[in-house]
This record gives C-alpha cells, sequence and structure tokens, in this order.
C-alpha cells in the first residue's frame, strides 16, 4: 500500500498521500467507482478509502511489531496531511473529492453516474479518529461538514438539478434559487424524497449529469453539484451510520 501512495516530494498543486489504483498504472484511486462491462451495471464499493486508513489506525494501536506500526503510521499521516486537510480546504463545505488528477486537481461531483454521499459518512467517520489520534481539531470540524452536507448543510436544490438528475421525485421550485436540502428522507424540517419514500434512508444526491449514464468526464471543468440523484442506497446511509457512529463514540468516551 505504501508503494502505491503519492510521496511528499512527487507532490501535485500541495496534495500528495493520495494512491495509485494499481502499481501497475499511473491514475489515482477514486474514492467511488463505477463501471459498465457489456451493459451490466458494476457497483465497486471497493474504491472506499477511509475505511482501509481505519484499519491502519488499528495497527499502529494494537499489538503488532514496531516496523509495522510506523510503516502504518507514515500511510497514515501522509494520506491525512497530504490529502484530507488540504483537499477538504479547497471546498468551502470540507468535503472530500471523490478523484485526484495526477496534475493535482480535485473532482468533487464530475464522474460516476450518479451522487456519493457515502464517501461523506465514511470520511467524517475516519475524520473523528484521525481528530483523536493526532489531538488535530481541524479533522474533526472537516467531520462535521461532510456529515452537515447530507442533513441540509450543502450548496442547494436547484430546479436544473431536479430536471437533470432526478427520476421519481420532483417539487416546482422558483428560478435562479437554490435550497439547502436535507437528503435523509422525511428527517428535518426539509428533505427531498427518494424513490420509495422510506423514512430514514438517504438518497445518492449531488452529481454532475443524468443518473445512470456515464455523460460527463470527471474533470475540474466540468465540476459542480449540477444534477440531484434521488435513488436511496444502502451504502449512503451505512455511511452516515459510520460517522454517527463515531461520533457517538468519542463523546461518550
Amino acid at each position: 500500500m505504501r508503494d502505491r501512495q503519492l510521496k511528499a516530494e512527487n507532490a501535485v498543486q500541495g496534495i500528495y498521500g493520495v494512491f495509485k489504483e494499481f502499481d501497475t498504472t499511473d491514475h489515482l484511486e477514486s474514492m467511488w467507482v463505477h463501471s459498465i462491462l457489456d451493459h451490466v451495471y458494476g457497483v465497486d464499493s471497493g474504491g472506499l478509502i477511509p475505511p482501509r486508513i481505519l484499519d491502519l489506525l488499528q495497527i499502529v494501536n494494537g499489538d503488532f511489531s514496531e516496523e509495522d506500526k510506523q510503516l502504518a503510521e507514515d500511510i497514515i499521516h501522509d494520506f491525512a496531511y497530504g490529502f484530507l486537510i488540504p483537499a477538504a480546504r479547497q471546498n468551502p463545505f470540507s468535503l472530500l473529492p471523490n478523484t485526484v488528477k495526477l496534475n493535482g486537481d480535485c473532482v468533487w461531483f464530475a464522474g460516476p453516474f450518479h451522487g456519493m454521499n457515502s464517501i461523506y459518512g465514511y470520511l467524517a467517520e475516519t475524520c473523528f479518529a484521525l481528530s483523536k489520534h493526532y489531538q488535530e481539531d481541524e479533522f474533526e470540524q472537516i467531520a462535521y461538514g461532510n456529515l452537515q452536507w447530507i442533513a441540509g448543510l450543502n450548496s442547494g436544490l436547484t430546479q436544473e438539478a431536479q430536471d437533470v438528475g432526478c427520476v421519481v421525485c420532483s417539487t416546482d421550485q422558483p428560478k435562479n434559487t437554490a435550497i439547502p436540502v436535507g437528503m435523509i428522507c422525511g428527517i428535518g424540517n426539509r428533505t427531498f424524497g427518494t424513490w420509495f419514500q422510506s423514512r430514514g434512508v438517504i438518497t445518492s444526491g449531488f452529481s454532475v449529469g443524468a443518473p445512470f449514464v456515464l455523460d460527463v468526464m470527471a474533470t475540474k471543468k466540468n465540476d459542480r453539484p449540477q444534477s440531484f440523484t434521488d435513488e436511496e442506497w444502502i451504502p449512503h446511509s451505512a455511511g452516515w451510520l459510520h460517522g454517527t457512529m463515531k461520533l457517538k463514540q468519542l463523546s461518550n468516551s
């Protein structure tokens, strides 16, 4: 894993600590990966990096050799301070970007064929753990920013976002308005629906382009929360639960 990690001396636009997808490839690993082969949709949740960082924290704090502990600590430190903090500082909501390009461009929304709310919950879990590990308040603030994005402190729903991304749900909205919306169905004062209107479930959320179509390249030029995808999916709720459970755990410690 350390062999795939971008070293500090090779930082691009101040970003390092992220990983190549494979030893034999040059492109960097995305947080969330979709693929389509022979018209069959496959979803690769193994592209979620933050849970692996938590595994490394267990090595650092566990009964392992000093060599293994130091290796794990080096990987964690570079990911935390080379990627998480500088990338979050580029986003007004402290969101984790899905993709980092080899030139250092961070891309948040463009690429996958629907929103990626799950990565924000898993990131929050990781950042709460890193805040305790390093006694660094900034990680905690990043965690809150990512959970709050899902809860309703976000860029806001527009009529365009509904028209482009929603399959089932819709509402009339004044032109040229962006209204922050909670993405936990039925929870809070202002939420948006999901396909099955299951109370408490989390929708895919903000993306670029139409849902279930790889129609927008993952580039900085294309990147903005331009569509809203209204399908609910278990991984998004799972990420939220991971983040909030870690917050509860730390609050009680």
